[in-house]
């Protein structure tokens, strides 16, 4: 009845013993897979910290690139005005000429008169 008991026991303890085991393995595979998930969650977290650095860096390049076009702009309005004021100062320039030519003109045919 004692080696029974004792043949009880043993079995009971590698009934336990294998429980254990079981149960060790199953906290090391989830340590692992918690460390390879905190790992994960790291490297997404770095792509999206770079991303939005990214997006923040494209933003202000959009900003200056308006700003350029704005000022591009600007300049270009003033140098529009500025040939329109050449322009006026040919088309007068150009009459003035051909009213002198003429006023030549006829006091060059008055003169052979």
């Amino acid at each position: 009845d004692a080696e029974r008991a004792h043949a009880s026991a043993l079995e009971e303890v590698g009934l336990v013993n294998a429980g254990l085991k079981r149960e060790l393995y199953s906290s090391a595979k989830a340590t692992a897979d918690a460390r390879v998930n905190k790992d994960r969650l790291a490297e997404l977290e770095a792509t999206e910290a770079a991303r939005a650095e990214r997006a923040r860096d494209l933003e202000a390049r959009a900003r200056d690139a308006e700003r350029e076009r704005d000022e591009a702009q600007t300049r270009a309005a003033g140098l529009a005005a500025q040939l329109e004021g050449v322009l006026e100062r040919e088309r007068v320039a150009r009459r003035t000429a051909e009213r002198l030519r003429a006023e030549a003109t006829q006091e060059h045919t008055r003169m052979l008169e």
